[in-house]
């Protein structure tokens, strides 16, 4: 008898489901089967372009410009015919030591011992920028014949070409630019000074 009423009951409890205009109940969404819509990121703002930054450039000195614009036309192509050459880029710090180092010091920055008492700083040789917009036959001439109005002297008398060219040879080697900068031509043959 006691199943029938639990039959009777079921019977009356899925008749009365069945009847109803309700909708049947639906099981409650769990947090994790909620999926809401991401908004759509607000796009950044374009920036504006900014201008690229210029190469910085090298400017000589009113001085160095004058000195420069001196050089003969047919002095233009020298080329240095001792870069490379280990001898002479040896002989050339020899040189260096006795001749420049009291200026430019040990490694051409312009800090030597008597660069202290100097009003206009001497010219930082191992900035490799500033070596690119020097020929070999502009600084040629400049050891030569000197600056105007600064403490670089003209070494035209006491040194010989070949031996400017030696000093040249391991002045490229502090900025670590051996090669002359692009413009520089007519090399001398090899072993031949091409200054003379």
């Amino acid at each position: 008898m006691h199943f029938r009423r639990l039959s009777v009951l079921a019977a009356a409890t899925l008749i009365a489901a069945c009847g109803s205009d309700e909708p049947a109940p639906t099981p409650e969404a769990t947090p994790e089967a909620v999926v809401e819509a991401t908004p759509e990121p607000t796009p950044e703002p374009t920036p504006e372009p900014t201008p690229e930054a210029a190469p910085a450039t090298i400017e000589h000195s009113d001085a160095l410009k004058a000195t420069l614009a001196k050089m003969p036309e047919a002095d233009a192509g020298k080329t240095n015919p001792k870069l490379g050459d280990a001898a002479a880029i040896a002989t050339g710090k020899d040189e260096w030591d006795s001749t420049c180092f009291p200026c430019h010091g040990k490694t051409g920055q312009g800090d030597g011992p008597a660069s202290r008492a100097m009003k206009i700083t001497p010219a930082d040789l191992s900035n490799p920028e500033f070596m690119a917009t020097l020929t070999d036959a502009q600084l040629f001439w400049v050891m030569k014949n000197g600056v105007e109005g600064t403490a670089m002297q003209a070494f035209g008398a006491a040194l010989s070409d070949n031996q400017v060219w030696t000093i040249l040879a391991y002045v490229r080697t502090l900025s670590a630019s051996e090669a002359a900068p692009e413009g520089a031509e007519g090399a001398a043959p090899a072993g031949e000074p091409a200054g003379g």
